[in-house]
Order: C-alpha cells, then structure tokens, then sequence
C-alpha cells in the first residue's frame, strides 16, 4: 500500500530534454528519473551528434584551406578540392553520428560488466546506457566551448586540459595525448558517471570510484601511447 500510496502523490518523473539541463544542478535527483525510465539516452545521443556535426562545420573551412594548400602533381584543383569537401561532409553526417553512439554505447557495455559481473550488480544494459548518455553531457558543453575559442582566436588546438601549456611540437608526444585524459569536462563527465552509477547499482560513490577512475587512467593511457606511435609513424612517413 505505501508503493502504491507513493506512486499517487508523488508520481516517477520521465526522463527527458530537462535532465540535460539538471546535469549540472542536481545529477543525484536527474539520475534517479533518468534509471527508472525508458530508452531516454536517445535524446543525449541526438545532443552529442548536433554538437559535434556542428563542431566539425565550424572547421570545415580550416580543412578546406589545407586542401587547397596540398596541390597534387597532375590532378586539377578545383575537382580535388570539391571531392575533399563532399569527403568532408559525408564524414561529417553519417560518421560523426555513428562515432557519438560507440561513444555512448561502448563505455556502457564496460560499465556493465564490471558493475554486473565483476561486481554482482544488478541492472540491464537499457539503464546503464541511459546513465552513460546523460553522464556524457559535460564533455559535450566540453567541446562546443573548444569549438567557440579555435574559432573566435584561431587556436585549432586548444585544450582544456594541462596539454594547453605545452608546445606545439609537444602536444603530439606520449606527454602531451597523456595529459590531454585529464580535460576538465571529461573529468566532469567522470564524476557524474560515478554518481550515476552509486544510483542506478545503490552501491557508495567511493566503491564506483574505486574501479572508475583506475579503468579511466589505464584505458586512456593506452589510447596515449597507440596515439603518440601512430603520430611518430607517420612522421616518419611522410620524412622518407
């Protein structure tokens, strides 16, 4: 009688829009309607794809004036430089969409299983994908305030993270990609996956953490070191 007495006076919110927006107020409150309703990571997942297709539009001009200053031997400019930008557009709509999703999707299934089955946890893959979603709201404030700045200053490598402060030359090392996991918006994003997840699984904030945080550092540092090698392999490319 006192679930059903609950749901009257006090009936369970539906996810949605505003819950974005609650991110940065009360992610405790946003978190418990966003665990309790549907299939609601669709309309973080759209959030992400606008402001990443936008991103990717604001610099299409930069890409385009980098075409037009690698003239290939025997080809005419004008063809090169249309094919780059129907290139470039394709990419832009179709698998900028597809990279938001693996990164929404991916993280959900790795936070599943260490919640799930390392842990003995109980949810489905549905609410921890909804969690992952909203969670993931700050590094898309992260990368339209990016955005703003390489634009309004022309920084085209501007970082909110202590990579800002090195050398051109250094942001491409192991030091560089290395600091660049410690953004502030994806920190943000990792906080807020924490508390997300204490939710949704009722375990302590600590205890998610304790495996969160380790994971994030391993994970990203291999990505690091992958990133510096394939920079330092191409360099070396393209000097032979």
């Amino acid at each position: 009688m006192h679930d059903i007495y609950s749901e009257i006076v006090e009936p369970r919110r539906k996810a949605g829009l505003r819950q974005v927006a609650e991110m940065l107020t009360s992610p405790t409150s946003a978190f418990r309607s966003i665990v309790e309703s549907g299939h609601v990571w669709l309309y973080p997942f759209v959030v992400l794809s606008l402001v990443l297709v936008l991103s990717m539009l604001v610099q299409l001009p930069a890409v385009d004036d980098a075409a037009q200053e690698s003239v290939l031997l025997g080809m005419d400019q004008e063809k090169l430089d249309a094919a780059i930008t129907v290139m470039a557009y394709v990419f832009i709509f179709i698998f900028v969409p597809i990279f938001a999703l693996a990164a929404i999707v991916l993280p959900a299934l790795i936070f599943m299983f260490f919640e799930n089955f390392v842990l003995g946890g109980r949810a489905d893959y549905r609410q921890v994908l909804n969690v992952t979603a909203y969670a993931f709201m700050p590094s898309a404030l992260g990368i339209i305030l990016t955005s703003i700045i390489s634009w309004a200053f022309q920084v085209p490598e501007f970082s909110f993270s202590p990579a800002v402060l090195l050398t051109e030359e250094m942001r491409h090392t192991f030091m560089g990609n290395w600091l660049g996991i410690f953004n502030v918006f994806t920190i943000w994003s990792l906080l807020l996956t924490t508390i997300g997840l204490s939710v949704l699984y009722g375990h302590s904030r600590v205890r998610t953490a304790a495996w969160l945080f380790p994971l994030y550092l391993v994970v990203f540092t291999f990505f690091g070191l992958f990133g510096s090698f394939m920079e330092s392999f191409s360099s070396d490319m393209m000097a032979a």
